[in-house]
């Protein structure tokens, strides 16, 4: 549409369907950090994922005749995304940065989601593609791809291609799949150290990362696979089963090397071990609490608060979702009175966050670091611990708002005494 404004010509463009006004509005939106998670996956990539590593059909998983599908896909996504955050963590990623809700963020470093893997032997070509077309915008650094999971680390040398390579590939489709992008925080990445001698350096390389082990895999069965030779090199042994990975740590690279020959295509339990080279010792604290924080002063360090709940989501799905990877006390979710909810059609619908508590402290402290990345009918959980209502200032506030509920009480009844006398 051709029009004047202040004596000048301009052109007014509309879109014309539907899908050019949510490409828009997505576009418009893109920079806003808190719409999704920051290890956003795609339902179907979990899915796929969960059903080919537990060896069923996915109509086991999310059929129609399965119930709470909405809470199964949390879980599955949250037992994903704490494998990647493990990955990420030995890489040198800052997870708590992805959480902050106002963070400045960098100027060559890309994160890209939605990438379309299905943890299937064609995701190493995928994403050799990925890699050749972000290259393609200007000359890159560090690339980081966590196994078995749609996230992509991608950094470039220069500003100018970071930008160029944001503008030109946000939301761009690759194998029929939009590429959802954004800036990632300062200091996610840590600075690279390349200096000192190649004996400090090659420590870093002598860890066996190993995963998909069965639960009931222990060091002696982890021992007998290596065998003597391997096993009388071993400095450490670290196995988190429940979690389903292992650090083996070894005298020397070359062993590492050769431990990873040695255990590849090794099935034990009904799983293929995945071994690998890790950056990081497998004492790092980092790598095995990844994503975990401790309890700020004046908070329960029992109770988590769960906001941006969807009015869908019952108090059933929040229990099962974190039922899943702790021992949960009690679930309390507020709800609205005298209110019908015209999305849900349901009356009385809760206020969109709720309360969970947990039986011990490293329970809380669990799942906050487990599903602080899931999703819950499209929507990111967004958890934090729960202000402590036996604190000095919940208390203060207590007192405030009673105080307050008083003198609307006293001068009511004045009004009134006033009223009946006239």
């Amino acid at each position: 549409i051709n029009a004047e404004y202040m004596g000048a010509p301009v052109e007014i463009s509309f879109p014309s369907t539907y899908k050019e006004k949510r490409a828009q509005l997505e576009k418009a939106e893109r920079d806003k950090a808190e719409r999704w998670g920051g290890l956003f996956l795609r339902h179907d990539s979990v899915v796929d994922t969960v059903a080919r590593r537990l060896q069923v059909s996915k109509d086991a998983l999310v059929g129609a005749d399965q119930e709470n599908v909405a809470a199964r896909m949390a879980i599955a996504e949250a037992f994903l995304t704490s494998e990647a955050s493990v990955v990420l963590s030995g890489e040198g990623v800052d997870l708590s940065l992805l959480r902050a809700p106002r963070r400045a963020n960098s100027s060559t470093t890309l994160l890209v989601k939605n990438l379309p893997l299905a943890g299937s032997g064609d995701d190493a070509s995928i994403l050799r593609d990925i890699v050749k077309l972000f290259r393609s915008a200007g000359d890159l650094g560090r690339v980081i791809a966590p196994p078995g999971t749609p996230l992509l680390l991608i950094e470039y040398i220069s500003e100018a291609d970071a930008k160029k390579a944001f503008r030109r590939f946000a939301y761009s489709p690759f194998n029929g799949v939009p590429l959802f992008i954004e800036w990632a925080p300062v200091g996610l990445l840590k600075k690279s150290d390349k200096g000192g001698d190649d004996e400090d350096g090659n420590d870093e390389e002598c860890t066996l990362y190993l995963e998909n082990i069965p639960r009931s895999v222990g060091s002696t069965q982890l021992h007998e696979l290596l065998g003597k030779d391997l096993t009388a090199a071993l400095r450490s042994t670290t196995i988190k089963a429940e979690r389903g990975f292992a650090f083996l740590e070894f005298a020397d690279g070359a062993t590492a090397q050769r431990a990873r020959r040695s255990l590849e295509g090794t099935v034990i339990g009904g799983r293929e071990l995945k071994p690998s080279i890790s950056r990081q010792k497998a004492q790092s604290t980092s790598a095995l609490h990844a994503g975990e924080i401790d309890c700020p002063s004046g908070h329960n360090p029992y109770k988590l608060v769960v906001r941006n709940i969807p009015f869908e989501a019952t108090r059933h799905d929040i229990r099962a979702i974190f039922g899943a990877h702790a021992q949960v006390k009690s679930v309390r979710l507020p709800r609205k009175v005298e209110e019908y909810h015209t999305t849900t059609g349901t009356r009385n619908p809760h206020r969109g966050f709720a309360f969970v508590e947990f039986l011990t402290k490293e329970e809380a402290k669990a799942a906050l670091a487990k599903c602080s990345q899931t999703h819950l009918y499209g929507r990111h959980l967004v958890l934090e611990y729960a202000a402590d209502e036996m604190s000095a200032d919940a208390l203060r506030e207590k007192a405030k708002r009673q105080s307050l509920v008083q003198d609307v009480q006293v001068n009511t009844k004045k009004k009134m005494r006033t009223l009946l006398e006239v």
